[in-house]
């Protein structure tokens, strides 16, 4: 079974997590003055969640460019930044 992995960083504070509620609470506590906000979703295998938690967000990132530029995913990744991210809310 796979699962979603929820990579989010907002000012070098990360969170990586399969929980919605979770995911919500973090972006809740970071309301305010933000300077950047990037996040990306990565659907893995449910064995290997344990091992990608112990990863930074940088690596989980460059991972999944990896698994891309192999043909895993043929969607193209774009990280966004917080100016692009206005119109997305979440």
């Amino acid at each position: 079974m796979k699962v979603i992995l929820i990579c989010l960083r907002i000012d070098n504070d990360e969170l990586k997590t399969t929980d919605k509620n979770e995911w919500i609470k973090f972006i809740r506590r970071h309301r305010g003055n933000v300077k950047s906000i990037e996040q990306f979703n990565w659907e893995i295998p449910e064995n290997k969640l344990q091992k990608a938690l112990e990863y930074s967000y940088d690596e989980l990132y460059k991972f999944k460019l990896e698994e891309e530029k192999k043909g895993g995913n043929k969607k193209m990744l774009k990280r966004k930044s917080k100016s692009e991210s206005n119109s997305d809310r979440f």
